[in-house]
């Protein structure tokens, strides 16, 4: 189901969403088993784009299964939960989410797997179709992008996003998510980007660190409908 044909009444239930999570890790584990056969044959593109789209589905695995907390009932959870169950970048970012959270420092884990992130996002489409650089000229197969070494580097990083949201799935449950978070999670990428890169919002959230509330879905939402909506910048309102 895409975005474009999805009906405007259809809504996920719970017990979809549990059926949807675990159809994703089977599917996950039986691309990494498909993966490593074509490792061990030495069809190294293709054993690449299909550990990634093992990844892909463990991320799916971890979206749907976040998505347990949420208020299935706004239409614009559901919405946003198709775009990005849709999307192979937001697929492969959550696919790493129990990963990094399973480490002792969260924030060096982080740092770790965001380099590992953008590569996989990059090398996807080279490692199962031909190209060419539009700035160079230069046509590339996958056979020759795809060495080895990333090969095998992939697969080993599928299995260890399966292994790690496996666990995570099996000994948690859903977080319950606020009404603040559900609003944040509905909102544009883009929209949500633009706000997180403004110096005022951030200003706006000291603000309210200041005054103990660490909420930062609570802060996204106030001041999209406080300042953003009116056009008006939390730094005037100060001096106003």
């Amino acid at each position: 189901m895409s975005t474009v044909d999805q009906p405007e009444t259809f809504r996920y239930s719970l017990d979809l969403l549990k059926s949807y999570s675990s159809a994703a890790l089977r599917n996950s584990k039986a691309l990494l088993d498909e993966a490593r056969l074509l490792l061990e044959n030495r069809h190294y593109a293709r054993a690449y784009f299909l550990a990634v789209s093992s990844i892909e589905e463990t991320g799916k695995a971890s979206q749907t299964f976040a998505a347990q907390g949420r208020d299935l009932s706004d239409p614009g959870v559901t919405a946003k939960l198709v775009r990005s169950t849709e999307s192979h970048s937001e697929k492969i970012t959550a696919a790493f989410i129990a990963w990094i959270n399973a480490g002792d420092n969260v924030r060096n884990s982080l740092m770790s797997a965001v380099d590992l992130m953008i590569a996989l996002k990059r090398g996807r489409e080279p490692a199962m179709y031909s190209v060419v650089n539009r700035i160079s000229g230069e046509l590339f197969e996958p056979i020759e992008v795809v060495r080895p070494t990333a090969a095998r580097d992939c697969v080993k990083i599928a299995g260890n996003c399966l292994a790690h949201t496996e666990t995570q799935l099996s000994v948690q449950n859903p977080a319950k998510m606020t009404a603040a978070q559900d609003k944040m999670f509905a909102m544009k990428s883009g929209k949500v980007n633009e706000l997180l890169n403004a110096e005022d919002f951030w200003r706006y959230f000291i603000s309210r660190l200041e005054n103990n509330d660490e909420d930062l879905a609570a802060a996204v939402i106030d001041y999209q409908t406080h300042y953003v909506a009116k056009k008006r910048l939390y730094v005037d309102s100060k001096e106003e």
